[in-house]
């Protein structure tokens, strides 16, 4: 693991860079990875953004995705996931540009669903959100637009 380990470190460490899938990989200054994908239809160019996104350690990261060789990144899709994110592993984050961003992160804890806000404040989520539209009206809703 640890040529893996050492190889994408190197790649992420040059800034984000995106696999065939358009799936982004880059690290913070403070060492943690952030593996990331738009939902279809909803990136950083649309009024509303829905990123998935498996933060972690460098390490916890390549053995979450079961990385073998740097060529295994190629593998990674939005499908694969918003897979983890339903197992619990990833985030999911809505951003609402309207009169101010509004920002929720929505993460699962074990069958219990939670909103987070900017300011750190958590809010359980008694629905199950499954699709963009679902996340997106439970923002608007939540924000009251």
């Amino acid at each position: 693991m640890e040529s893996i380990e050492k190889e994408l470190r190197s790649r992420m460490g040059t800034g984000p860079f995106l696999n065939n899938h358009k799936v982004s990989f880059e690290t913070y200054t403070n060492g943690t990875a952030h593996i990331a994908a738009y939902f279809p239809g909803y990136d950083n160019f649309s009024p509303i953004v829905l990123e998935i996104a498996l933060p972690g350690s460098i390490p916890d990261v390549i053995k979450l995705l079961s990385l073998k060789s740097i060529a295994d990144i190629e593998t990674i899709t939005y499908t694969r996931l918003l897979e983890f994110y339903f197992e619990g592993n990833a985030e999911i984050f809505c951003l609402v540009d309207g009169q101010q961003i509004l920002f929720l992160n929505y993460s699962k804890k074990g069958n219990r669903l939670f909103a987070t806000e900017e300011d750190g404040t958590q809010h359980e989520v008694p629905e199950n959100l499954k699709t963009a539209d679902d996340f997106i009206r439970h923002a608007k809703r939540f924000f009251g637009i």
